[in-house]
């Protein structure tokens, strides 16, 4: 069966947010939300949660709040062993921790064993952000 113009229509007024091709013709106000886009029994990752291990779940917290505009979303146990902080669309776990997950002195140099932990947020403006935490004090 050959892709019709009408198909390939269709699909781009997906993509940009319309429910059909007449929609976006007529400039239509209605829009779908990226849940909306998927069909029927179809899966969809809304997004991911890194861990980071810390020493102090509460000090932690407070340091993504104050310090870098975070919002904590949940704290389990009494002291803290687990929270979720959120700022924007950045969401990060915090996970309580005896001991350093990855040992200081595990003889060696190689950088890619040295980063084995990490977690990458992308930043719209990353100037702003940096003048912001500058002016909170964040570490360097």
């Amino acid at each position: 069966m050959p892709f019709a113009l009408a198909d390939a229509q269709e699909l781009i007024a997906i993509e940009l947010g319309f429910g059909s091709w007449k929609a976006l013709r007529l400039g239509g106000e209605e829009t779908q939300s990226p849940q909306e886009k998927v069909k029927g029994d179809e899966s969809q990752l809304l997004g991911a949660f890194p861990q980071l291990f810390v020493g102090n779940v509460d000090a932690s917290c407070k340091f993504f709040v104050e310090t870098l505009g975070f919002t904590v979303s949940f704290k389990y146990g009494q002291p803290a062993f687990y929270a979720l902080i959120q700022r924007d669309h950045a969401s990060l776990n915090l996970r309580f921790v005896h001991k350093p997950v990855l040992l200081q002195d595990a003889g060696t140099d190689n950088p890619a064993e040295r980063d084995l932990l990490a977690a990458s947020v992308p930043v719209e403006n990353i100037k702003a952000l940096y003048v912001e935490y500058k002016a909170a004090g964040a570490p360097m």
